[in-house]
């Protein structure tokens, strides 16, 4: 009696750890998808445009623009099953940047990025260090103008998580500050 007892409980324990993995399959499997841009659209069908920035093995870091011109930033990983969204964050867009160009950063842990007039000999760092652009006419193309960010570059730089990142816009032919702000 007492063995058939243990063959029951045995036989339940089995069924239901088969069940739950099979649920957290099919839950993992509705999250993950070959492309990262169909990973993004899942998370918000609003976004319009995605802004492939760097993909390294497993890992990959997009930007996005959505139906509210918002500019948002999404770190994704691939997975056995494809890729998803590990880490998505959205952040107001500026257009029509102010004179004080440098208000216009958004920062998410080891992420710090914005938007710029795109102009050439500028650049900027953060804690010393080159932030990587992207100019976004020659990435987004029709939709750039579409979008009203055809005269605007992103930059971003993703470095080590730190409290305070100090971030600098220079003109690289006269090496003159043109701006600085510190963002934590």
């Amino acid at each position: 009696m007492k063995q058939q007892s243990i063959k029951i409980s045995i036989i339940l324990l089995i069924v239901f750890s088969a069940y739950f993995l099979c649920s957290a399959f099919v839950k993992e499997r509705s999250v993950s998808f070959t492309e990262p841009e169909k990973a993004l659209k899942n998370v918000d069908e609003d976004i319009l445009a995605s802004i492939s920035a760097e993909e390294k093995g497993d890992q990959a870091l997009y930007f996005f623009i959505d139906s509210k011109h918002n500019l948002g930033a999404a770190k994704l990983h691939k997975g056995l099953l494809g890729w998803k969204v590990i880490q998505s964050r959205i952040s107001p867009v500026r257009t029509n940047l102010p004179n004080d160009i440098l208000s216009n950063i958004a920062t998410e842990g080891d992420l710090v990025y914005g938007l710029l007039p795109n102009e050439e000999n500028q650049s900027i760092k953060v804690n010393g260090i080159d932030a990587k652009w992207i100019d976004l006419q020659s990435k987004l193309g029709v939709k750039a103008v579409q979008y009203h960010v055809d005269q605007l570059a992103l930059w971003y730089f993703q470095g080590k998580d730190s409290t305070q990142k100090n971030v600098i816009l220079f003109n690289e032919e006269t090496k003159k500050k043109l701006d600085e702000r510190s963002v934590y």
